[in-house]
C-alpha cells in the first residue's frame, strides 16, 4: 500500500488542484500546493477553498495540518518527493492543439530547483497534453533546465504523465473512487510510486491500472472525451429524430439501446450539446491531431458540427412557437428564460457553456431572462448585457411573464430535464440517416459514420499498394499475391452479408492476385467475390502453397493466433493484422522474413511512413534464403553489391548468418541469392532508408560509398563528397538509433596526405600517419571525418562498438576491370592485356 512518508507538491491551485491537495492530504500525506495566484494561496492559507466544490472545504478544513501553500517554488520542489503539475492547457484557436506554456512554464521552475539540489525528484504532468508533447518538449525542457537526464537513478528525474479524468461538480468524488488510473512512465520506478500513492487514495478495488508509454496514454486521454462526445451527438441525433415522428419518445427509444452491453446507457440521452472546459477541446483537438497526421478526422468534425448544430435546433423551436402565438407581427418580442448557464449541473463554470451560447443568439429576436444559483456571475461576463440574470426560480417563472421556459442544465433542482459490417449494423445506420432526412432531422452523424466505415477498405487497398510499390516501384507486370483471413462480416460465422473482407477482395483484385481461406463462409463468400477471388480450403496452403506476399488477417477468430509461422520461399511476408491478435515481437523474432503490420499501432505503421516516402525509382527486392534456426547474427552489408561487400557479405551466409545487402546499384556478377538473403535496392543517401535497411539488425559493415579510381575521384569531387558524407553519416545515426551492437566502416587509404606516398621506395604506413590532415582528395577527406564520427559515437554511445579499416587497392575475381571506376591493378590488368 501507499507511503504517506512521500511528500507532495502541487502546481496549480485552481478547479483542479486545490481537490487534489485535499484528497491527498485526506489520506495522511504531506502535501506543498504551490501557484502564482495569490488569491488561490491567500485563501487557502486561511483555511478556506480558493474554487466551490463540493466536500472541498470539508476536507481543508478537516486537514489543514497537512497542507502548506507557498508562491514559493524553490522551497515547494526542494522540501517534496514529488511534484504534480495541474495547470492549464488552453487551446489554440487557429489549429486546436492544445497550449503547453503553462505546463513548460512549470517545468523550467522545477528545473532549475532541482538543478541545485543533489537528490532524485518524480515529476508528474496531470494537465492534458498534446500527443508527443511528453516525450518531446516537456522532456527536452526539463532535462536542458534541470542539467539532468530523465531516468530513475539519483541523479536523474522521474517523469511520468497522469490525466485524471473526473468532472467537475463531483471532482472529489471522482478522485477518491476513479473508474481507472492511467500512467505514461519514463521507468518502472516512478510508475511503481505513482501506483503505490492511489492504492493508498482511492477507496476502489480491485483498481486497474493501465501503464504504458507517452504517447500511448496521451492518445488514451483525448481519445476517451472523443467518444463520449460522439456518444452524446448520437443521442441528440436521436433525440430529434424522435422528435420529428409521432409517437415516437427518445427516452424510451435511448433506455432500451443502452441496455445493449455492447453500448450502455452512460450519456446517452438527448437533451443540449456538450460543453465545458474538456469535451469541445478535446473533439477539436482530436480532429487536428488526426489530421497532423493525414488520419481521417470526419467523425469527429461531423460530432463537432451536429454539437453546434444543437443550438439552431432551439433556435428554431422558439423559432416556431413565436411565429405559431404572433403570426407575423414582428414589433412583438416574446419573453424566453433560461434555468441553467453553467455548462453542466451544479458547478459555476460556463466554459463553453451552451445557455450562454443559445442566449447570446436568443437575445436578437427575444428579451431573454435566465437564472442559476452558482453560475450567474460567470455567466454574466460572458453573456450578452441584454440577457436579464434573475435571482430565483420563482421569480423568472411568474414575475418576469415568461411565453417559454428552456431547461438547459439536468440540475435535480429542476427534475423534469430537457429532453458496424454484416446484416444489420451498415443497413440500420443507413436507414437512420434516411429516416431523419425523411422528417427534416440532421443526419450528419449517421451519414459520417457510414463513410468512415467505408473508408476503412480504402485504407487497407492503400496499405497493400504501399507494400507493392515499396517491393516493386514501377514494374506494374509484377503483382503481388495477397491471402485474406475470413470471409464472414464477424468471426465463426457463414454470414457474408456486407462483408468487408470480401468488399475487399473484389477491390484488391483488379491489382494483385488474390487468395482466401475461411472454414465456414467460403461457400457463402463465393457467391458474393469476384470469380478471380481464389478460394483455398486450409491456413497452411494459403501461406505455404501460394507464395503470397501479404496476408490480411480480416476477422477477429482465435484460431488465428495460433498459426505457426514458418516461411520457407525466398521473400519476405507482410501479415497486416487488423485485429492486433498477433504478437509482433514474437513473430518477427523467430521469423526473420516476416514482417507484422498493426492496424493502429505507430510502431509498425512507421515502416509503411517511411516507404510512402521512398522515391519510386529506388526499390527495394526482397529475395532471400530460407530462415532457419542456424542463423547467428542478423547483418547489414551496405554497399553489398560491390567488390568488397559482396564477397564479404557472402561469407557471412555461408557462416550461417541472415545477410542483408543494400545498395544502389546490383552485382553485375554474382545472383543475389548467391551472397544474401535480401537485398534492398535503396538509396542510402536518404536517412529514412537507412533506419528502414538496419532495423532489427545486430551489426552493421558499412562499405556504402561513391567510389572509383583516381580518374574518377579526381573528376568528380564535390559530388563524392556530398553522396558519401550524407550516407557515411546517415548509416551511423540510424544504427545507434535502431540498437545496432557492432558497426564496421571501411575507409580508404586516400585518408593519408598524398606527400608521404610519392616515393618509389615506400615505407609501410602507419595509422598514425593519417594525422596531422591532408588527405589526397575529397574522397579521404571525408572517410577521415567519417572515421572520427565513428570513433565518437563508440565513445559517446556504449551500446554500439565500432571498428574502422583503411582499404588499400583491393583487387581480384567479379571486381570490375572497366568503366573508369575500377582500381589500378585492375586497370593495369585490362591494359595489359589489350597489349
Amino acid at each position: 500500500m501507499g507511503d504517506t512518508s512521500l511528500r507532495i507538491s502541487v502546481i496549480g491551485l485552481g478547479k483542479l488542484g486545490s481537490p487534489m491537495i485535499a484528497v491527498f492530504a485526506s489520506k495522511g500525506y504531506h502535501v506543498i500546493g504551490l501557484d502564482v495566484n495569490k488569491e488561490f494561496v491567500d485563501a487557502l492559507e486561511r483555511g478556506e477553498a480558493p474554487v466551490s466544490e463540493p466536500q472541498l472545504q470539508e476536507l481543508i478544513t478537516q486537514y489543514k495540518a497537512n497542507i502548506e501553500v507557498t508562491m514559493d517554488y524553490e522551497k515547494g520542489i526542494s522540501e517534496t518527493d514529488m511534484t504534480m503539475i495541474i495547470v492549464p492547457t488552453p487551446s489554440d484557436p487557429n489549429t486546436g492543439f492544445f497550449s503547453n506554456d503553462y505546463v513548460l512554464s512549470a517545468i523550467k521552475a522545477i528545473g532549475e530547483v532541482i538543478k541545485s539540489c543533489n537528490k532524485y525528484h518524480q515529476v508528474v504532468v496531470t494537465s492534458t497534453v498534446m500527443p508527443g508533447s511528453m516525450d518531446g518538449i516537456i522532456r527536452d525542457t526539463l532535462e536542458s533546465s534541470s542539467g539532468r537526464k530523465v531516468g530513475c537513478h539519483d541523479n536523474e528525474i522521474g517523469l511520468a504523465y497522469n490525466p485524471e479524468f473526473i468532472a467537475l461538480g463531483q471532482v472529489i468524488r471522482d478522485m477518491l473512487n476513479p473508474d481507472f488510473i492511467l500512467i505514461g512512465e519514463s521507468d518502472k520506478h516512478i510508475g511503481d510510486a505513482l501506483e503505490a500513492l492511489y492504492l493508498k487514495t482511492a477507496a476502489k478495488r480491485p483498481l486497474p491500472f493501465h501503464r504504458m508509454n507517452f504517447v500511448n496514454v496521451e492518445i488514451t486521454e483525448i481519445s476517451i472525451n472523443t467518444y463520449v462526445t460522439t456518444k452524446i451527438t448520437y443521442a441528440n441525433m436521436l433525440s430529434e429524430l424522435c422528435e420529428n415522428l409521432p409517437g415516437a419518445d427518445a427516452d424510451i427509444v435511448s433506455a432500451a439501446v443502452g441496455s445493449d452491453s455492447r453500448v450502455g446507457n452512460k450519456y446517452l440521452k438527448g437533451a443540449l450539446a456538450y460543453g465545458g472546459p474538456c469535451f469541445p477541446r478535446d473533439n477539436r483537438a482530436f480532429a487536428a491531431l488526426a489530421k497532423s497526421v493525414f488520419a481521417n478526422a470526419l467523425l469527429a468534425e461531423a460530432t463537432d458540427q451536429l454539437n453546434n448544430y444543437q443550438i439552431e435546433r432551439l433556435l428554431r423551436i422558439c423559432g416556431q412557437i413565436a411565429e405559431f402565438s404572433f403570426g407575423d407581427v414582428p414589433q412583438i418580442k416574446l419573453k424566453v428564460g433560461i434555468l441553467g448557464l453553467s455548462y453542466k449541473p451544479d458547478t459555476p463554470v460556463v466554459e463553453c457553456s451552451v445557455a450562454c451560447a443559445l442566449a447570446n443568439k436568443l437575445i436578437c429576436n427575444f428579451d431573454v431572462f435566465a437564472y442559476d444559483s452558482l453560475a450567474m456571475p460567470s455567466a454574466s461576463q460572458m453573456c450578452d448585457k441584454r440577457v436579464q440574470m434573475v435571482n430565483s426560480v420563482d421569480k423568472l417563472l411568474y414575475e418576469q411573464n415568461i411565453d417559454i421556459l428552456i431547461i438547459a442544465t439536468a440540475s435535480n433542482s429542476w427534475k423534469s430535464a430537457l429532453a458496424y459490417g454484416g446484416p444489420c449494423f451498415p443497413r440500420d445506420n443507413r436507414a437512420f440517416a434516411a429516416l431523419a432526412k425523411s422528417v427534416f432531422a440532421n443526419a450528419l452523424l449517421a451519414e459520417a459514420t457510414d463513410q468512415l466505415n467505408n473508408y476503412q477498405i480504402e485504407r487497407l487497398l492503400r496499405i497493400c499498394e504501399q507494400i507493392a510499390e515499396f517491393s516493386f516501384g514501377d514494374v506494374p507486370q509484377i503483382k503481388l499475391k495477397v491471402g485474406i483471413l475470413g470471409l464472414s462480416y464477424k468471426p465463426d460465422t457463414p454470414v457474408v452479408e456486407c462483408s468487408v473482407a470480401c468488399a475487399l477482395a473484389n477491390k484488391l483484385i483488379c491489382n494483385f492476385d488474390v487468395f482466401a481461406y475461411d472454414s465456414l463462409a467460403m461457400p457463402s463468400a463465393t457467391q458474393i467475390c469476384d470469380k478471380r477471388v481464389q478460394m483455398v480450403n486450409s491456413v497452411d496452403k494459403l501461406l505455404y502453397e501460394q507464395n503470397i506476399d501479404i496476408l490480411i488477417i480480416a476477422t477477429a477468430s482465435n484460431s488465428w493466433k495460433s498459426i505457426k509461422f514458418h516461411r520457407t520461399e525466398k521473400k519476405t511476408l507482410y501479415v497486416v493484422d487488423c485485429w492486433r491478435l498477433l504478437n509482433k515481437e514474437d513473430v518477427e523474432k523467430n521469423n526473420l522474413s516476416i514482417r507484422i503490420i498493426l492496424l493502429g499501432n505507430g510502431n509498425s505503421k512507421m515502416e509503411l511512413k517511411q516507404l510512402k516516402r521512398l522515391d519510386k525509382k529506388c526499390t527495394m527486392e526482397i529475395i532471400g534464403h530460407h530462415i532457419n534456426g542456424s542463423c547467428q547474427r542478423r547483418i547489414l552489408v551496405a554497399g553489398g553489391a560491390g567488390f568488397i561487400g559482396s564477397h564479404l557479405a557472402r561469407r557471412l551466409l555461408e557462416d550461417g548468418h541472415y545477410v542483408i545487402c543494400a545498395d544502389w546499384k546490383k552485382n553485375e556478377y554474382f545472383q543475389e541469392d548467391e551472397f544474401c538473403n535480401e537485398f534492398l535496392h535503396m538509396d542510402l543517401r536518404a536517412f529514412d532508408n537507412c533506419l528502414l535497411a538496419t532495423k532489427r539488425c545486430e551489426w552493421v559493415f558499412n562499405l556504402a560509398a561513391d567510389m572509383g579510381g583516381m580518374g574518377y575521384i579526381q573528376s568528380n569531387n564535390s559530388v563524392i563528397l556530398f553522396n558519401n558524407t550524407m550516407i557515411s553519416f546517415n548509416m551511423i545515426e540510424a544504427a545507434r538509433q535502431n540498437g545496432v551492437q557492432r558497426y564496421f566502416y571501411a575507409s580508404s587509404a586516400c585518408v593519408y596526405p598524398e606527400h608521404i606516398q610519392t616515393k618509389e621506395n615506400v615505407a609501410a604506413l602507419r595509422e598514425e600517419q593519417a594525422w596531422p590532415a591532408k588527405p589526397q582528395d575529397s574522397y579521404g577527406l571525408e572517410k577521415l571525418v567519417s572515421e572520427e564520427m565513428a570513433i565518437h559515437y563508440s565513445k559517446d554511445f556504449e551500446i554500439m562498438q565500432t571498428r574502422i579499416v583503411r582499404f588499400h587497392n583491393i583487387y581480384g575475381p567479379q571486381g570490375l576491370w572497366k568503366g573508369g571506376r575500377e582500381k589500378a591493378p585492375a586497370a593495369l590488368c585490362r591494359k595489359n592485356r589489350k597489349r
